[in-house]
């Protein structure tokens, strides 16, 4: 029996596993979004290097996903922080990465508007044309194409470096193609180009209903199992 009870203890975790987030990500569904988010890190030792910014199909190339970035404290050479310059002047697009500097709303397939919160201008990343393979989900899936945009940041000890973002995704299934795991992520880099660390902002994450039911319905086997025998 205590054989029985482990494996169906697994089989939950598991299904769990696929239906619930880590908890350094933030999932949407197709056509989903995230509203503005505000990332912070302080930084215990000085760190002079590259801050990055990722936006990534996984799986597909039919259907892009968006970051947005604003409110940069360091970034842009210092001058453009929040690319009120009205372009990428401090940054740079690497590759065939596509992004533009608007000063626009701009509305997500759920119908929330975005415009700039810090001043007049934003930065928009396209998942188009620049291969992104080398990045991996919150599943450990490779990337396979989008935008990657880079900027030298120098950060004192006990600074923090922080920038506001929002994911958005118009990755829909169809019947010839099956929801990609899109995502974004921030990284930063070494002064020898080394990636040091990457830090998950958000992904598209098409979870099944059925496996919804499927945990839900093991975790209440358990319970009554439990109740049964007066543990709980």
């Amino acid at each position: 029996m205590k054989v029985k009870r482990w494996i169906l203890f697994g089989v939950v975790v598991f299904i769990l596993g696929l239906t619930i987030p880590a908890w350094s990500w933030i999932y949407v569904p197709p056509l989903g979004d995230t509203h503005w988010q505000t990332f912070t890190k302080t930084f215990e030792s000085g760190f002079t290097g590259t801050a990055g910014f990722v936006v990534s199909n996984q799986g597909d190339d039919s259907m892009e996903s968006w970051l947005l970035l604003d409110n940069l404290s360091h970034a842009g050479n210092s001058s453009n922080v929040g690319f009120e310059s009205g372009d990428y002047d401090g940054y740079t697009l690497v590759g065939s990465s596509v992004g533009e500097v608007i000063n626009y709303t701009i509305t997500a397939p759920s119908v929330v508007e975005y415009y700039p919160i810090e001043g007049n201008y934003m930065s928009r990343q396209l998942s188009y044309d620049q291969d992104t393979s080398s990045f991996l989900n919150a599943f450990n899936q490779p990337g396979y194409n989008g935008s990657i945009l880079e900027t030298q940041i120098d950060v004192k000890a006990g600074e923090t470096f922080s920038f506001n973002w929002a994911f958005i995704t118009w990755d829909t299934p169809t019947n010839s193609t099956p929801v990609g795991y899109d995502f974004a992520l921030f990284y930063l880099k070494d002064g020898q180009g080394n990636i040091i660390e990457t830090h998950g902002l958000a992904q598209v994450v098409p979870v099944p209903a059925t496996l919804i039911l499927l945990g839900s319905g093991l975790l209440g086997l358990v319970g009554i199992k439990l109740r049964r025998r007066g543990r709980i």
